[in-house]
């Protein structure tokens, strides 16, 4: 079976975790997703999500069963961040969303977009 995900950080094209999990598959879009905000954590380099008034910048990619339970577990799913279903045109994606509340050490990425986040804060 195939699932359509939405990828916003460490599995977008050009980064680590892509070149593991989705190497090789067709980048299906680029999708601006509404009602999230992006964050990281000061300290760690990863980003995580949180429902929000914000917008999120996604890739989209088309995985099977093995990928799907592969990113499920890389994600800490169900315990650290949970998948849910975002209305994207023709259907529905799945997106990882982070299981706890911003913290103080928390810090808002206004952009929406991790990679030029990285681009502007590395270059």
């Amino acid at each position: 079976m195939e699932h359509r995900i939405l990828v916003y950080g460490s599995l977008r094209q050009g980064l680590w975790a892509h070149d593991i999990f989705l190497q090789g598959l067709e980048k299906k879009d680029l999708i601006t997703v509404h009602g999230f905000d992006l964050y990281r954590n000061n300290g760690d380099n990863y980003p995580f999500i949180v429902k929000g008034n914000g917008f999120l910048i996604t890739e989209m990619y088309e995985v099977n069963d093995e990928i799907m339970q592969a990113l499920d577990k890389f994600e800490g799913c169900p315990n650290m961040y949970t998948r849910e279903k975002v209305h994207v045109q023709g259907g529905f994606a799945w997106i990882y969303v982070y299981g706890e509340e911003p913290n103080a050490r928390s810090i808002r990425i206004d952009c929406g977009d991790w990679v030029k986040y990285l681009n502007n804060r590395d270059g």
